[in-house]
């Protein structure tokens, strides 16, 4: 089992479908499969929530600099 192919898969099922289709890419995979397809999950949750907060500090770091040179 390869990362790319797994990687791929993810990548597919989470922009075509929900959450039973994640079940069923994770009942389809051998255990160690399995474990690589939760560490993918959260590799992209993680990748999520700091893009999210470099976001939400450069919004409010233009906000303050809008309100101070006011």
């Amino acid at each position: 089992m390869r990362i790319q192919d797994v990687r791929q898969e993810l990548n597919t099922l989470l922009h075509t479908q929900d959450l039973e289709g994640l079940l069923h890419l994770y009942k389809r995979h051998e255990k160690p499969g399995r474990a690589l397809l939760l560490c993918l999950l959260c590799a992209e949750a993680g990748w999520l929530i700091l893009v999210t907060a470099w976001l939400r500090l450069e919004r409010a770091y233009l906000k303050l600099r809008l309100f101070l040179r006011a």
